[in-house]
């Protein structure tokens, strides 16, 4: 876990992490439940997190006030693939629609 975490610092300080821009689809909001997981897409991209999962990227739902939520938010994310998943390690979001 450590090294991953090192992995994972040293790919952001060094800006070498995946990158993707564009507007979310797809959204899926987390429900209230156990193991609520909540996803979307940008440009085919899918990420899917929960509040309830440990990932060292970003997994704030919606309804635990999380920035993303709703179709249309122009996002740009740079993040990395771990395990298969897409982690998020970087989120910036638009004021524009």
């Amino acid at each position: 876990m450590f090294n991953q975490e090192k992995e994972l610092k040293s790919m952001i300080e060094n800006n070498t992490y995946m990158k993707v821009e564009g507007k979310i689809e797809d959204f899926t909001p987390a429900q209230k439940s156990p193991n609520h997981f909540e996803s979307f897409t940008v440009k085919g991209v899918l990420f899917k997190y929960s509040d309830y999962v440990i990932i060292d990227g970003f997994h704030q739902t919606s309804i635990d006030n999380g920035p993303i939520k709703e179709n249309g938010q122009i996002v740009r994310i740079g993040y990395a693939n771990i395990g298969g998943e897409n982690v998020i390690l970087k989120l910036e979001i638009s004021d524009k629609k």
